[in-house]
């Protein structure tokens, strides 16, 4: 069972390891990231950050949606993925109630969504997809901060983008 699902395009790092492990208490996590999974040295980086007294998992997505409707479905997971792109697939082929936005850093050609949240204008279509899909979207960096709910955002956003069109 997905017990916590975040985008955070840092994957495991410090706010990770050691306050939301902490405050979620998984029984695993699991890195959904195709790159990270096809490169030895990025798992091994994962490996080091991860939190010793959690299982990780450091998986490409597809793999991870199957492990995620079997293997892993008793299990009390914390998922992690660095993009709207994954996180969108593990939403729309698994079973989703909330999805957390953490940082999402500026890049070329992204657009700001909140504070930390910058995405691409085909990243926010699909965020409106979750969504509709009745994923409750929001942002929060740390388990001790306010919850700003995105989804009324994103369709907002969505529907501006589509008037342009």
């Amino acid at each position: 069972m997905i017990q916590f699902f975040r985008i955070d395009d840092r994957l495991i790092h410090g706010q990770i390891a050691t306050t939301w492990t902490r405050h979620i208490c998984p029984s695993r996590i699991v890195v959904a990231d195709d790159k990270t999974a096809a490169s030895p040295m990025l798992t091994s980086l994962q490996r080091m950050s991860a939190p010793k007294d959690f299982e990780l998992s450091v998986l490409p997505v597809r793999d991870a949606i199957t492990k995620l409707q079997g293997d892993f479905l008793m299990e009390k997971i914390f998922l992690l993925t660095g993009s709207v792109k994954d996180a969108y697939q593990i939403a729309m082929n698994c079973d989703v109630s909330e999805l957390n936005v953490g940082n999402v850093g500026y890049k070329e050609g992204t657009v700001k969504l909140i504070n930390r949240i910058y995405v691409f204008p085909e990243d926010l279509e699909l965020l409106g997809k979750i969504v509709k899909k009745g994923v409750r979207v929001y942002a929060q960096m740390l388990p001790n901060e306010s919850v700003d709910l995105l989804s009324d955002e994103v369709l907002t956003a969505v529907e501006k983008a589509a008037g342009k069109q």
